[in-house]
């Protein structure tokens, strides 16, 4: 992280509150995987969507490449946490 003078820092790091938050959302979010479908990328007719276990998703406005982020960050959380749980009992935070 940059301050306003460009000087770089260590980010102070997250919580546990914080992690367990991020966790809440997680677990109340539609189960994973999503996977989103793109007109134009994929030759397919109709609106781009993600796709889940429970009801499709569709977002107005927005990039490819922000309904590919969206998608993805379902299961990228769940991995990013893993890690962050894995590198502290590694720790011994």
């Amino acid at each position: 992280m940059t301050d306003e003078k460009g000087d770089i820092h260590e980010p102070s790091g997250l919580t546990e509150a914080q992690i367990d938050n991020i966790k809440n959302r997680l677990a109340k979010a539609t189960p994973g995987p999503w996977r989103d479908y793109i007109e134009k990328r994929d030759q397919i007719s109709g609106s781009d969507f993600i796709q889940t276990d429970g009801d499709d998703i569709y977002i107005l406005g927005g990039t490819q490449y922000d309904l590919e982020f969206i998608a993805s960050a379902r299961q990228d959380m769940d991995l990013l946490i893993s890690e962050i749980e894995r590198l502290r009992r590694r720790s011994g935070s």
